[in-house]
């Protein structure tokens, strides 16, 4: 801890005398007690970062069994008072890295390139890397001595959240476990660890973008669902986030009250959240259009709208590209099939070795009930004022009425039965009159 200027601690050491660390800004917190003698049941008790550090890397065939090499590497940069921070080297000598403060980089860079001139020019070395941009995260406990299985947890936390581990290093006390990722990836990865390794917190947070009658149906799914946290959702005005929870029997009254709307601000805090989910229950095809993106965040998406699978055809492969690059999850089952798992099926029949010959169905569910209920004796427009009202339709019932639904249904069905097909390639028929003027509202059309 900065805090702690680590040559005051050897009187106390020494002396087994306890160190109570206590937060001037909660005073009454218990804070924190170093004492010699590990008694928390935890293994792991502290989680540790230093953000924007360099990694030097040396590597090269001839390093392989050459005497002095790291020697030469500590002396030569310690003549310049270039303290390194964090070692790591592979098995076979073939490649050494090392952390530094990111002030150095010219002047380490330098003074290696000159301490190992004779190597790099006989090809002995490669050229010397520096990667910048990085952050270096210490886990720590006693707690860890001997106990099989800790550093296998932690890395696999760690993939499971999709956050890179570029270097490791442990020392052989077995007291630190120190690590290197990417400064965007820091805050997410202490979040993440220090939920599952230090309060055993395995909650899915949950960041919502819209909120009308999916929305709120959605938030009465998850009421009762203890492994679920609303962290966040926003709407076109209001936007509310609360990590520890949002309190969803308030949520109508609470959400009218913020008016910070900033969609930018929302997807980033979600990004940088532990275990996030951003969940789509909009028709906005601005949300769409910003998929890829939000994606290449490492933010996994649930989607109800079928605005992103149905943009062209290079649109629709780079978010499976994004996707399987990064082991993240874009979930759309909702988009055909109200409700049923038709897609997962049809994944799962294409995984295990059948060719799909012909997909048969109603493909709307709205212009069957419709036209079901359609018999001349009540208005048309009636009829899909109540549809509406009951929620049969989409938000705008010309989504449905145009035809543009049932389109984008097949189009996705197409793609995920292994097709490769635009929208412009599905004869669409139209029930809306032509004469009407487009850019009517909902209200007004209906």
């Amino acid at each position: 801890a900065e805090v702690l200027f680590p040559p005051s601690i050897i009187p106390a050491l020494y002396k087994n005398i306890p160190i109570k660390i206590k937060n001037s800004l909660n005073p009454q917190s218990e804070g924190t007690e170093i004492i010699k003698k590990h008694i928390n049941s935890n293994p792991i008790v502290g989680i540790s970062c230093l953000k924007k550090i360099s990694l030097i890397r040396l590597q090269g065939a001839g390093l392989i069994d050459r005497k002095g090499t790291i020697g030469r590497i500590f002396s030569s940069l310690a003549k310049k008072n270039i303290n390194i921070k964090l070692i790591a080297q592979t098995f076979s000598e073939h490649s050494i890295c090392f952390a530094i403060n990111p002030k150095w980089n010219k002047k380490a860079y330098n003074t290696l390139k000159k301490e190992f001139d004779f190597e790099i020019k006989q090809k002995y070395m490669d050229e010397i890397i520096i990667k910048d941009n990085l952050s270096m995260i210490a886990v720590v406990g006693e707690g860890m001595r001997n106990k099989p299985g800790i550093s296998g947890k932690i890395f696999n936390i760690l993939g499971d959240a999709n956050i890179n581990i570029i270097a490791i290093t442990q020392v052989n006390s077995q007291l630190n476990i120190s690590f290197i990722v990417k400064d965007i990836d820091c805050n997410r990865a202490i979040k993440t660890l220090h939920n599952k390794l230090i309060i055993n917190k395995n909650h899915k947070n949950i960041f919502m973008i819209g909120y009308g009658l999916v929305g709120k149906s959605l938030i009465t799914l998850i009421k009762n669902n203890d492994s679920i946290n609303l962290c966040g959702v926003i709407n076109s005005k209001n936007m509310i986030i609360d990590l520890n929870g949002i309190n969803i029997n308030s949520l109508n009254d609470d959400l009218i009250n913020y008016k910070n709307h900033d969609l930018k601000k929302f997807i980033s805090i979600a990004a940088s959240t532990s275990n996030s989910i951003l969940v789509d229950v909009t028709s906005s095809n601005k949300i769409a259009k910003i998929t890829p993106e939000v994606l290449k965040k490492r933010l996994s998406i649930v989607t109800a709208s079928k605005l992103a699978n149905s943009k062209n055809q290079k649109f629709y492969n780079s978010i499976r590209k994004i996707c399987s690059a990064e082991n993240l999850k874009f979930k759309y089952g909702a988009n055909v099939g109200a409700g049923l798992p038709i897609i997962e099926t049809l994944q799962t029949l294409l995984e295990t070795g059948d060719k799909i010959l012909k997909i048969e169905g109603i493909m709307s569910g709205t212009l069957s009930y419709l036209f079901s209920q359609f018999d001349g004796s009540i208005a048309f427009s009636k009829l899909v004022s109540e549809a509406r009202k009951k929620g049969f339709t989409e938000p705008d019932p010309r989504e449905d009425l145009n035809g543009m639904d049932v389109a984008r249904k097949i189009l996705i069905l197409a793609r995920e039965a292994g097709g490769e097909i635009e929208m412009s390639d599905i004869s669409i028929e139209n029930l809306i009159p032509s004469e009407l003027d487009k850019n009517l509202s909902v209200d007004k059309f209906l």
